[in-house]
């Protein structure tokens, strides 16, 4: 996770929440922005409630050697509840950039992140949503292991 970034926007959206689904394995030394909000894990059949409530779905990877090759669920996820999503650039993530925004720094990131939730609150439907939403259907559980058994026969 990129920290520095989850800061950044906490500090440039005062107003707003950030809020932290799943493990949050850094220290927390210094204190946090009162909007940031750490939930912590939670149980998978939850993450629709929780979805809902969210105006843009974050992928704030920490560029490095390992999250270069991630394919993250939760980019399903949040193109399933037809969320905005923005992530960071990573080279696996390049692979979706035509219907999620990617910034490549800390800045960039928190600017896109500022935009999507501009246009999620005038309710705009961008054609990038809707690709999203058609991805991911595309890519759901089921559709995968179809997948993976059909390459499992072929070997």
């Amino acid at each position: 996770t990129d920290v520095e970034a989850m800061l950044t926007l906490a500090q440039a959206a005062p107003g707003s929440s950030v809020i932290i689904i799943g493990p949050w394995e850094v220290a927390r030394s210094n204190p946090m922005p009162a909007n940031v909000h750490i939930l912590g894990p939670r149980a998978y059949a939850q993450l629709p409630e929780y979805l809902a409530g969210l105006d843009v779905g974050l992928i704030p990877f920490k560029t490095g050697p390992l999250t270069q090759a991630i394919n993250p669920v939760k980019l399903f996820e949040y193109a399933a509840a037809g969320l905005p999503i923005v992530a960071t650039a990573t080279v696996e993530l390049r692979r979706y950039a035509d219907w999620c925004t990617l910034a490549d720094s800390p800045q960039a990131f928190v600017a896109a992140a500022l935009a999507a939730a501009q246009e999620r609150h005038r309710s705009i439907l961008t054609p990038k949503h809707t690709w999203a939403m058609t991805e991911a259907k595309a890519n759901d559980w089921q559709k995968r292991v179809e997948e993976i058994e059909r390459l499992l026969e072929t070997v």
